[in-house]
């Protein structure tokens, strides 16, 4: 019989047994994973030694209850983002926009993953340092509350190259700042995601934030992305990886 892992639940604050966690769900890493279920770790240190690993990374973060709270918002975001889930999209010239979806849902789901890299202990989550930030952050899950469509926005700008997305890509988040705003960039899910902290209000492209009548405006990889991407390619070559 396995041990008994009890603490108390950083979301919640309950004691109990925690679950092992997921920060990125193990859906997103699904596309990383060799013929023998392993993706590469590779730390962001030049020529490190590349290690595998056969699960996503994890953590004992949550207990049952509030693991299967946040698995709500999970499953409803995998259905948006990798089919299944009945929405409208409407091509643009600069993008597409994303229509009837749930925002309660599609919100939690996105703080859920900021808040989740704040808490975690590992180093690849190292640079996420919530602060001030955390304790809102977490209130807002525990009471199923997405806040306004300003309050810890995010921006999602799909990663591609030669008109493909690079699902099979996860890269380690860093601060961002953009003007007077700080925040986070996630790359996960063939998308990155600019999330800001706080109050977006005034922010110049808070127009792509999830609005609260279900809609949310991808926008095209613009210049700045591509030189990223194209970044990306001198280091790591043909290998799509996970850093650490």
């Amino acid at each position: 019989m396995k041990a008994r892992i009890d603490a108390r639940c950083r979301l919640c604050t309950g004691n109990g047994t925690l679950r092992k966690s997921h920060v990125i769900p193990e859906w997103l890493y699904g596309p990383l994973y060799d013929g023998i279920h392993r993706y590469h770790v590779i730390k962001a240190a030049p020529l490190a030694k590349r290690r595998f690993e056969q699960k996503g990374l994890r953590e004992r973060l949550l207990c049952q209850t509030c693991e299967t709270k946040l698995s709500v918002y999970e499953g409803y975001a995998r259905g948006v983002l990798f089919g299944g889930q009945e929405i409208t999209v409407v091509q643009h010239k600069d993008g597409i926009e994303l229509r009837d979806l749930d925002y309660r849902k599609i919100k939690l789901f996105q703080l859920s993953l900021l808040w989740r890299a704040g808490v975690a202990r590992q180093e690849f989550f190292s640079q996420v340092e919530l602060d001030r930030h955390e304790e809102p952050l977490r209130k807002m899950l525990l009471a199923k509350d997405p806040g306004r469509c300003t309050e810890y926005g995010c921006v999602i700008i799909p990663l591609v190259t030669e008109e493909n997305p690079l699902t099979d890509l996860i890269l380690q988040p860093v601060a961002v700042k953009t003007g007077d705003f700080d925040g986070y960039r996630f790359v996960f899910g063939g998308q990155t995601w600019i999330y800001l902290l706080g109050d977006g209000r005034g922010f110049p492209f808070s127009k792509f934030f999830l609005q609260e009548d279900g809609r949310l405006f991808i926008r095209r990889a613009d210049a700045k992305v591509e030189s990223f991407l194209r970044r990306l390619a001198s280091t790591f070559g043909d290998v799509a990886v996970s850093t650490t």
